[in-house]
């Protein structure tokens, strides 16, 4: 199969190949390797059609393979006419559909999910879709009924994790001064402390008047109390 994916990427490359993209500013590509199945993408034109042809008769006449025409089908997007998808399937050789069902139980074709737009849920779906694929084949383990379920969970919390804007706490620096009360008032400001959770503890306080003079000041000591009640 790497021999395979190696003639792709060299038809690509040449530009004779057009990958697809799952959406606008997505990435594109050209093929899917499963276990033992594969899914091709390119372009809806002849151009693409034969370099398709080619690829996989270099492939089939290298390693004496051959692709099952009864298994293989071609499916086009809603904006390829009629008649061009029976030209281009002839080309193939391949029969064309408009419903491709479910592959492990996942649809194939998306609806679309307002939840998760198709960019995020078609890389999930692609990796859980191949893990599968290849448990059941070579570890005889069967499908997973809630594959959906899955790959939608894991979308999920890629979207709530990794796509959430970073808050940063910004420093604020704030100069913090006493203030003269206004003419004709006294200020009182009493602090409190204690040593530990419940210790020894102690309280005091002063008055200024609105030039900030000293009138009067006190202190006393509390036994043992917390800071809460040191505080009143």
């Amino acid at each position: 199969m790497e021999y395979l994916g190696h003639l792709i990427e060299e038809k690509c490359a040449a530009k004779i190949w057009r990958p697809v993209k799952a959406s606008r500013n997505g990435p594109s590509f050209s093929h899917l390797f499963f276990a033992d199945d594969l899914v091709l993408f390119a372009g809806a034109d002849s151009d693409n059609c034969h370099a398709i042809n080619a690829v996989l008769y270099e492939f089939c006449s290298r390693f004496r393979q051959r692709v099952s025409e009864a298994k293989s089908c071609v499916f086009f997007s809603p904006n390829v006419k009629p008649d061009q998808r029976d030209l281009l399937s002839n080309t193939l050789g391949f029969n064309s559909t408009s419903n491709l069902d479910k592959y492990l139980g996942f649809p194939l074709k998306h609806i679309g999910d307002r939840k998760f737009p198709w960019n995020i849920l078609f890389p999930f779906a692609v990796w859980m879709i191949w893990k599968h694929r290849n448990q059941a084949v070579f570890a005889n383990k069967g499908t997973n009924p809630n594959l959906t379920k899955v790959i939608s969970m894991q979308a999920s919390k890629f979207l709530l994790c990794a796509t959430q804007p970073t808050y940063y706490n910004r420093m604020v620096f704030r100069q913090i001064r006493w203030e003269k009360p206004e003419l004709g008032w006294l200020k009182l400001n009493t602090d409190g402390s204690s040593n530990g959770v419940v210790g020894t503890a102690a309280g005091g306080g002063l008055i200024r008047d609105e030039f900030g003079n000293w009138v009067i000041g006190f202190s006393r000591r509390i036994r043992r109390a917390n800071s809460f009640a040191a505080e009143i």
